[in-house]
């Protein structure tokens, strides 16, 4: 970075200097280099000083004229920001996606950009593809939130505390990622990884189902949530000898193919039963709800057998699905999954197995608190999406989870503003009603044909 100008008390003092180590007028090339280390100036900034000095001395002013060119108003204008700011509005997005395109649609350089940024006068950010959401999906979405308020004996309005639910989803895990970022030492020796494709890294379906964490009076924790993880994969003997296992070998392999009935046969042989063994027994007595996605291959809520199979031992567990296009309703999608596939990362897998321990000790290894901030996060994300009208083009708020939790003021459920309540039994009225005009006209044009 260059220094700042030299003020007219240095100026004369880095003469001076010179003039105490001159003989008679003249001085070396060794003290200019003294000057330079001393005064951390450049060696051209030096000589001119000293030219200036001999050509303006006189018997009255020894020092000379040493005064600076640049006073006043001097050098380039300053940028004037709230005209960039204004001219990057008029710029398309699709030339504002790094600072080298952003400054050449502006005419400046990226060094100006760069500065900007730093200071806050614009702003970086990331943009996700979401879902797209027809009328009914956004219908659907605030049906769904507003299902899960409930109004206090104050009258103020909560959300459900979500004991009674488990959300279910399925998610592909990678054994590896392509890019990892690395702190090394100065001289530490840059890491190297090989795979054979990177196109082409091994992954497996994982199905998991989480439910809310419970605690005691005392904040301490009586059930973690966790009813399990497991793998959509496969024991087969290896029918010919490789170098990395002899024939006959017991090894796993993905399904070949995930349907409804490996979806079916998960549902009935792990995740209900497991259900059953962890619930707390506090709560069985309340009807339990499996929440998944549309997914075509998902089972069907009214399946007979997986029906039975929850109402079974005097249980009353059943299948239910959250609105279409909606992951932001599920708390494995909320960012569950994320946590536990960046616990997996920093364990080095090959092969399924090994990539099998490596998810079920990351899901063991996540903690139950985290957990139940996602769920508090989803009670937030429902609010939002009834603000929204149904939509997903939404910002959520942060709520200040950790600092509640430490000063022991954290809710088992947030409150629901009453204006947004409002406004969202408003939009189901009017979208039910537009409904219904709709589904008139399409009958009178369909009797018109006949």
């Amino acid at each position: 970075m260059r220094p700042p100008n030299l003020t007219p008390t240095q100026r004369q003092t880095i003469v001076c200097f010179l003039l105490d180590r001159s003989d008679n007028g003249e001085i070396s090339g060794g003290d200019i280099s003294a000057a330079v280390a001393k005064y951390e100036r450049h060696r051209s900034t030096i000589s001119r000083l000293w030219e200036l000095h001999k050509k303006t001395q006189t018997e009255e002013n020894r020092l000379g004229n040493l005064a600076s060119g640049l006073i006043g108003n001097c050098g380039r204008k300053a940028i004037d920001t709230d005209e960039l700011r204004l001219q990057i509005r008029k710029i398309p997005l699709s030339r504002r996606m790094t600072i080298k395109s952003l400054a050449a649609a502006l005419g400046v350089s990226t060094t100006v950009i760069r500065r900007l940024l730093k200071e806050g006068a614009f702003r970086r950010h990331s943009s996700n593809v979401k879902p797209a959401l027809t009328e009914e999906n956004r219908l659907a979405r605030v049906q769904f939130a507003l299902s899960h308020t409930t109004r206090k004996r104050g009258g103020e309005m909560v959300f459900a505390d979500m004991f009674d639910v488990v959300h279910i989803d399925e998610k592909w895990f990678n054994e590896d990622t392509d890019r990892k970022c690395y702190y090394l030492d100065a001289d530490e020796e840059e890491p190297v990884r090989q795979r054979q494709s990177k196109r082409f890294i091994s992954k497996t379906m994982f199905i998991a189902a989480v439910a809310r964490p419970r605690y005691d009076a005392h904040r301490k924790q009586a059930f973690d949530g966790k009813i399990g993880i497991w793998a959509f994969a496969e024991e087969y003997e290896a029918k010919r000898t490789s170098k990395n296992r002899p024939k006959g070998t017991i090894v796993l392999r993905n399904v070949e193919s995930v349907d409804r009935e490996a979806y079916k046969a998960t549902h009935i042989g792990d995740i209900i039963p497991a259900i059953k063994a962890k619930w707390p027994r506090s709560g069985k007595k309340r009807t339990i709800y499996i929440q998944q996605d549309n997914a075509k291959p998902h089972v069907s809520v009214d399946d007979p057998d997986i029906m039975a199979a929850g109402r079974s031992g005097g249980w009353d567990i059943r299948m239910r699905c959250q609105p279409p296009n909606s992951p932001d309703l599920n708390v494995l999608d909320l960012g569950y999954f994320r946590s536990i596939q960046s616990l997996q990362y920093q364990t080095e897998c090959r092969g399924v197995e090994a990539l099998l321990d490596a998810v079920n000790s990351a899901f063991s290894a996540m903690k139950a608190d985290t957990l139940n901030k996602i769920f508090m996060t989803l009670q937030t994300c429902m609010e939002c999406i009834i603000r929204a009208n149904g939509g997903n083009n939404y910002k959520t708020p942060h709520r200040g989870k950790d600092a509640l939790k430490k000063a022991g003021q954290l809710p088992v459920s947030f409150a629901c503003s009453a204006e947004v309540y409002d406004q969202g039994v408003k939009f189901v009225r009017a979208a039910l009603e537009a409904k219904k005009v709709q589904e008139k006209k399409a009958a009178l044009e369909a009797r018109s044909k006949k």
